[in-house]
């Protein structure tokens, strides 16, 4: 799997020393988006079955940017200046045409229960650690998500 995602075209500063730009073509940069408050950012996750069997689920998680907090790939300080609020926006967009489904589900903690990533590591997360997202959840709420595809 590989995931790739297209940052601000407004700025973006190097977090780790070097600076590369956004190109927009959805290809991954080590810079760091700069979003004001006020602005709204928006990000396209890309996730690609590069192995040579079919997935039949795929689970990913997204802790969302706060005061104090690392970067999930690399464990540095991401530097983040506020916290955002959710948009309360999220899309599937399936190009293979498989049609595929999403369930999203959220966390009111910005350290949420990863269990559910390694199956086969252990128990799964336990009840009433990630609820269903839908329209009604306060967007103030939601501090990390999960989707399954």
């Amino acid at each position: 799997m590989r995931a790739s995602r297209v940052t601000s075209t407004r700025a973006c500063f190097s977090q780790y020393g070097s600076i590369t730009t956004d190109k927009g073509d959805g290809t991954r940069s080590a810079c760091v988006p700069v979003t004001y408050p006020g602005d709204t950012e928006t990000w396209r996750y890309t996730i690609t079955n590069s192995g040579t069997l079919p997935l039949d689920e795929l689970v990913s998680v997204d802790v969302l940017p706060h005061v104090g907090d690392n970067g999930v790939i690399v464990g540095l300080p991401r530097n983040s200046e506020w916290t955002p609020t959710w948009a309360n926006e999220l899309e599937l967009v399936d190009d293979g045409g498989n049609s595929a489904t999403m369930a999203v589900f959220y966390a009111n903690t910005y350290e949420p229960c990863t269990a559910d990533l390694s199956p086969l590591d252990g128990d799964p997360c336990p009840e009433g650690a990630w609820l269903p997202y839908d329209d009604s959840v306060d967007p103030t709420q939601v501090k990390s998500l999960k989707t399954v595809v």
